[in-house]
């Protein structure tokens, strides 16, 4: 079984994602209209190449990032535990002889999954690495 992967996600986890996606909305409702309102004076070059500014919206950036490879790690999750219950379900009808048949065909649908698995977590991982790279410059 795999050992490194959360088969569940707690109600904190989601509370905490949710306070997460509300603060983004908000600052980058504000940093779009600090941009706006440059943009209309002709200042949108040097309003995004201050040095505060470019790492803020790295940040909105590299967070929005988070929220969705975090939305897509978790439908990975629920797609695998979809598949694993659905074949311990299935392989209790399946001839014993077809079990080994049954059983790689099934290897493979998991498989895949699991591999998506690991890749949208891998980049979330990735991406809070590099969140964190942006909040240390910026201070």
């Amino acid at each position: 079984m795999i050992t490194s992967t959360v088969l569940n996600v707690r109600p904190l986890v989601i509370g905490f994602l949710v306070c997460w996606a509300m603060l983004l909305v908000v600052f980058s409702v504000m940093a779009t209209m600090r941009l706006s309102k440059a943009v209309k004076t002709g200042n949108c070059c040097s309003e995004l190449l201050q040095f505060g500014n470019f790492f803020e919206w790295m940040l909105l950036i590299t967070g929005w990032l988070i929220l969705l490879f975090l939305l897509l790690e978790w439908h990975a999750l629920a797609l695998f535990k979809k598949h694993l219950e659905t074949y311990r379900v299935s392989r209790k009808d399946v001839d014993r002889a077809m079990q080994k048949n049954f059983d790689i065909s099934w290897f493979f649908k998991i498989d895949s999954t699991v591999q998506n698995l690991e890749v949208w977590g891998g980049l979330a991982q990735f991406t809070v690495a590099f969140y964190h790279i942006f909040l240390v410059v910026r201070l």
